[in-house]
């Protein structure tokens, strides 16, 4: 939905299927109450998948975590494992180098009630586990801003835009 943002970790055919189930969902909630649907109903329609996937012989589970991210009355973390289980979070890391990540999130993360504030924490977080250089071609970046509540890719320019802010 345009207030839902998702990153994955794992198996793209697994979280590609998963995001398009996500979808339907959205739209199903979205026809039957005219209305965004809830972040976490989403979620929840997911992980039920999930799980069934993971109880049943002749299928194999999704190989595949979710990020998701979102703006209902505020915003909203939430990750998926592959076994079904889900929870909301203030700030998360998934994929490669996620404990190191997490750890570094522990301390220093604290509330933050600006977008740019946001933004330049998530560059310096980056910028500790990822070891190439940082640079517009080589990073994705996905905002929701809770004003609009809605989720958009940066294009090339305002990523380099926000690269540059954590510079300062």
């Amino acid at each position: 939905d345009k207030h839902i943002g998702v990153a994955i970790s794992g198996l793209h055919a697994d979280a590609r299927i998963l995001t398009d189930q996500a979808r339907v969902q959205a739209a199903i909630y979205r026809l039957n109450y005219d209305e965004d649907p809830p972040a976490f109903r989403i979620v929840k329609k997911i992980c039920d998948l999930k799980q069934a996937y993971s109880q049943h012989g002749g299928v194999r589970p999704f190989g595949a975590a979710l990020l998701l991210v979102a703006v209902d009355e505020e915003p909203q973390v939430f990750t998926t494992s592959p076994s079904g289980t889900y929870f909301s979070w203030q700030a998360k890391a998934i994929g490669y180098k996620s404990d190191e990540a997490q750890e570094y999130l522990k301390e220093h993360y604290t509330e933050l009630k600006k977008l740019k504030d946001a933004e330049v924490f998530v560059i310096k977080t980056l910028k500790e586990f990822v070891d190439d250089d940082l640079t517009p071609e080589t990073i994705e970046v996905g905002i929701i801003s809770t004003k609009d509540k809605k989720f958009r890719m940066l294009d090339e320019a305002e990523k380099k835009q926000f690269l540059d802010k954590a510079k300062k």
